[in-house]
């Protein structure tokens, strides 16, 4: 009877450890920032009534001159338009995906081409950080290669480490869509 009770027992304390470990763990949700924040990496995401076509941007990243020298952190991006379609890269600064040896230098202008969703009228953009060297943004360029249109979002701030800051310039209406899908 012994030996059944002190394996009862043991049973009982691993399942109550095991109970206040998992429910230790959870997420953190940044607070708020003068960029407007977002807490998840968004899903690319399309209106059902447009084409789903891939199209190809160029993005310009122009590093503040406030930065560090160099860095190691990760940078990850994504934009997109009115209608919710979408590009979205978790990590801009893998090699295979630059134009330049050596991204994000202190006052440097970074060039990506990259390929995604059509967007039509890129209205909202979110950086992302991750690091401990303070990468610094000045700010970023996103040009629609399809329509030869720019739009230019000024940073100017430097970023939290691992959270989504930027900007939603859509109309109101839609504004509220964006920020809601990755709150």
């Amino acid at each position: 009877m012994d030996i059944q009770n002190t394996v009862l027992a043991m049973f009982f304390i691993l399942s109550l450890q095991t109970l206040v470990l998992s429910s230790q763990s959870g997420s953190i949700t940044p607070k708020p920032h003068q960029l407007l924040p977002s807490v998840a990496f968004p899903k690319a995401q399309h209106h059902e009534n447009l084409q789903q076509r891939v199209c190809s941007y160029a993005l310009t990243i122009k590093t503040s001159c406030s930065s560090p020298k160099r860095t190691r952190d990760y940078i990850g991006i994504y934009f997109g338009d009115v209608h919710k379609n979408e590009v979205s890269i978790p990590r801009i600064d893998v090699p295979a995906s630059r134009s330049t040896s050596r991204a994000f230098e202190q006052c440097s202008r970074d060039t990506f081409n990259v390929q995604g969703s059509c967007v039509y009228g890129t209205c909202y953009l979110y950086l992302r950080r991750d690091g401990y060297d303070g990468w610094f943004p000045e700010s970023v360029t996103v040009y629609e290669n399809k329509n030869g249109r720019s739009y230019t979002f000024g940073y100017g701030v430097p970023l939290p480490n691992a959270a989504w800051r930027g900007f939603t310039h859509c109309p109101k209406y839609a504004a509220a869509k964006v920020k809601n899908d990755h709150s």
